[in-house]
């Protein structure tokens, strides 16, 4: 009985904390190594102390913390491979044109386009679903476009 009524306290309070870390905005991996880490606690206190469940449930932090206390990881990977791929995109693009001539290397500006091209495109697929994916993916259509107009005004 006793066991019955620990059991379903210690699962009443990791209940509420999943319920706080989830309404704080954490992700399904975060709660639940969170989760392990609370249970593998209560074990480690229950099998270490005297003290009954009870007490070692008054001593944990109550689950409204967790809302406040956990970093927030919303970002998703989507959000920053496009972040990273318009920002390399921008920064092979001003070395392009901006600082490769002004240090005497315009040679190597036509092969930080393409970099920038390829980062991007690739970066931006790879991140479409986020915010930055469609901007990246942008870039790199600027890019290939600028890169056209280069060759057929060259020739």
């Amino acid at each position: 009985m006793v066991k019955d009524q620990a059991e379903r306290a210690i699962a009443d309070h990791i209940a509420a904390v999943k319920s706080a870390l989830l309404d704080s905005g954490s992700n399904a991996a975060q709660v639940s190594a969170i989760e392990r880490e609370i249970r593998d606690h209560i074990d480690e206190a229950m099998s270490e102390t005297d003290a009954d469940y009870k007490t070692i449930l008054d001593n944990l932090d109550p689950p409204e913390n967790y809302q406040t206390a956990t970093p927030n990881f919303s970002q998703s990977l989507p959000d920053r491979r496009g972040q990273i791929g318009f920002f390399t995109g921008l920064f092979c693009i001003a070395c392009a044109f901006l600082i490769l001539p002004n240090i005497g290397l315009e040679k190597l500006a036509p092969p930080f386009v393409v970099l920038g091209l390829i980062i991007s495109a690739t970066l931006g697929i790879a991140g479409r679903k986020g915010r930055f994916g469609l901007a990246s993916l942008l870039l790199s259509v600027a890019i290939l476009i600028f890169i056209i107009a280069m060759n057929i005004g060259g020739n």
